[in-house]
């Protein structure tokens, strides 16, 4: 997701969801959003226009 502030400023960040029921631990939950985070990350490097 992108939000444009300025004429010349992009903000953007990446986020990583998942179903907290399918892990067995609060750790591999994390562990599981944040994979996923990155790979959102690495689909969107360069799109932003």
């Amino acid at each position: 997701m992108s939000i444009r502030i300025q004429k010349n400023v992009n903000v953007s960040f990446s986020y990583g969801l998942v179903d907290f029921k399918e892990c067995q631990s609060l750790s591999e939950a994390i562990e599981k959003a944040d994979m996923r985070m990155y790979e959102n990350k690495r689909k969107v490097k360069g799109t932003l226009s």
